[in-house]
């Protein structure tokens, strides 16, 4: 069975055009997919380790209120958006400030 689909694509110029543009044009999706998954798992990866910094900078400077941080970042997914978190926190001048930030509010 395969023989004769080989032999009916090799003889046949408007069949062997046809697979070969159709195999081209797979090749090119399956390439612009696998760009779309690594860019998404770059940006997961890059606010992951967002998540974390958050949650140890909150640790080391105001550590009553690591549970709010927990809380806040596994919302956050935007790696933007948690770097903005992240700069205001490490200028917060006060726990207050920073509990404020954290639940969502300016300070």
């Amino acid at each position: 069975m395969q023989y004769e689909r080989d032999w009916f694509i090799e003889t046949m110029p408007e069949v062997k055009k046809l697979v070969a543009r159709s195999k081209a044009e797979g090749k090119a999706e399956g390439r612009a997919e696998g760009e779309k998954l690594v860019a998404r798992s770059k940006a997961e990866g890059k606010a992951e380790g967002l998540q974390e910094a958050i949650v140890k900078i909150v640790q080391c400077r105001f550590p009553s209120l690591v549970s709010l941080a927990q809380k806040r970042v596994s919302r956050l997914h935007v790696p933007s958006e948690l770097d903005t978190l992240m700069q205001r926190l490490i200028v917060a001048p006060d726990e207050e400030s920073a509990r404020k930030l954290l639940r969502g509010m300016t300070a």
